[in-house]
């Protein structure tokens, strides 16, 4: 026999047998179908879709969530209005009392003022140094 013939063989063979892989997974394949086909079709069948809701119901809770979101500002405008008010109404009884101690306040506003400044800025520009290096 020749080495040909061998070689034909084994693609022969080769190909019998991936022929017979085929024919098993299709035979379990069919198997599973009409095992599991019924209750899949019921199952299928059992699920309802969720209704999607109106676009009027979706406009009115855009619509109430802005409300509500536009007194929230309102809230924390008037807020921070009577802070400030507060704040200066101090800043003036304290300037009229007492001019030195005044000044102590706001000098040492000011510094509290340009240290946090500086610190943000270096971490600021740390990060950004970061981010152009990556």
């Amino acid at each position: 026999m020749s080495s040909i013939d061998k070689t034909n063989r084994s693609k022969r063979t080769r190909v019998q047998g991936q022929t017979q892989e085929k024919e098993q997974d299709q035979a379990l394949e069919q198997q599973y179908r009409e095992l599991l086909d019924p209750h899949i079709k019921q199952w299928d069948e059992s699920i309802t879709p969720p209704n999607p809701p109106s676009l009027a119901a979706l406009t009115g809770l855009v619509g109430e969530r802005n409300k509500a979101q536009r007194q929230r500002y309102w809230k924390e405008l008037a807020l921070l209005w009577l802070i400030g008010a507060l704040v200066l109404s101090g800043l003036l009884l304290l300037w009229q009392s007492s001019i030195v101690l005044f000044a102590i306040v706001q000098g040492t506003a000011f510094v509290a003022a340009a240290v946090f400044l500086t610190v943000s800025g270096i971490n600021r520009r740390e990060r950004r140094h970061r981010e152009w290096q990556e």
